[in-house]
């Protein structure tokens, strides 16, 4: 399995160390991007949420609990979480 950084990594990942590309889902107060990093080339799925819409729709524990789940995940059929980060 290839050693990825885990989502509690120290260097900072931002937006712009991404290519952005199509949007591959939409939901409620969000959606997934399949995007390329600029340094790697690699292929990663980035989803973007709204935090005024997270907030207005009393959803930030359910987001929150989501990265949680998503970090404690080892499978080869679930997806990494590689980072998180949040815009002003």
């Amino acid at each position: 399995m290839e050693n990825r950084p885990s989502a509690q990594s120290k260097s900072k990942i931002s937006i712009d160390d991404f290519e952005l590309g199509k949007v591959v889902g939409q939901g409620a107060y969000g959606k997934v991007m399949l995007c390329r990093n600029k340094m790697s080339g690699d292929l990663v799925a980035i989803k973007c949420v709204s935090q005024e819409q997270i907030r207005d729709l009393g959803k930030t524990r359910h987001i929150f609990r989501e990265k949680d789940l998503l970090m404690e995940m080892k499978h080869q059929f679930i997806i990494n979480l590689i980072s998180t980060t949040m815009d002003a």
